[in-house]
């Protein structure tokens, strides 16, 4: 269960640093850039298909996570209530409450439906890992191609193929 959360929380954070990285080399083309709408309408395109790339993710993920549950999924969350419910069963208190005769049942029942609710979960979070592990690196390769000429030239950085050549030309003169 604390994968799945993990899992979640970290293609957040990554697509909220991509919404990030654009939104600067936003600002900074901007400023020596003389089509400035044409620049907003580019990375504003871009954070939308961030948005749209990551979708899938979001929906399982409240935004405001310090208010309450952090993530939605019906499965996960049942198998958390089960998981709850087995551990107030060894409160005496509790205990003293129960027809002994049916806690055996009402033990069988919950761990097999947090069992049940954990494994469905967790399969289907594995197979959509892996969906978006494809999804992301391709996206994410995608927006670093794109963006890359822009670090290049506010970094004042020369490509090593560019200085090899250069290299290579003055050695062979």
């Amino acid at each position: 269960n604390h994968h799945i959360h993990a899992y979640l929380q970290d293609m957040t954070i990554l697509k909220n640093k991509i919404e990030v990285l654009l939104g600067e080399i936003k600002n900074d083309v901007k400023k020596i850039a003389s089509n400035k709408s044409d620049i907003n309408a580019f990375f504003k395109a871009g954070v939308e298909k961030t948005k749209k790339v990551f979708a899938g993710i979001s929906k399982y993920r409240d935004e405001h996570h310090h208010r309450g549950m952090r993530f939605f999924d019906g499965d996960l969350l049942k198998a958390e209530n089960a998981r709850g419910f087995l551990e107030m069963l060894s409160n005496p208190v509790l205990d003293a409450m129960l027809k002994q005769e049916y806690k055996p049942k009402i033990i069988d029942k919950f761990t097999k439906e947090k069992e049940g609710s954990f494994e469905i979960a967790q399969k289907r979070w594995i197979e959509i890992a892996q969906k978006n592990d494809k999804q992301t690196t391709g996206y994410l390769q995608s927006v670093l191609q794109v963006v890359h000429p822009s670090f290049y030239q506010f970094l004042n950085i020369t490509p090593v193929h560019e200085i090899i050549a250069m290299a290579e030309k003055q050695s062979g003169k």
